[in-house]
């Protein structure tokens, strides 16, 4: 708590290159968190195209199972 931590996810052989998407606790990471009232209260940023999550910094309210999935088309 209260360091940056990064999760990563790729994949080798993605053509078109692939979209990453983030589900914490099974539900959906939306890009902005402010944009969603479940993540309102989140420190994190990802990005969708290299598949980065980050968490600067980490929070008690950051805890759970996180799983990433690639998309390409």
């Amino acid at each position: 708590i209260g360091n940056r931590a990064v999760l990563t996810c790729s994949e080798k052989d993605g053509s078109p290159p692939s979209e990453y998407f983030w589900f914490k606790d099974g539900v959906l990471m939306p890009t902005e968190p402010k944009s969603n009232r479940a993540f309102i209260n989140s420190s994190y940023s990802l990005n969708p195209k290299t598949g980065e999550l980050i968490f600067d910094p980490v929070s008690a309210s950051d805890a759970g199972d996180y799983t990433c999935e690639a998309q390409n088309g």
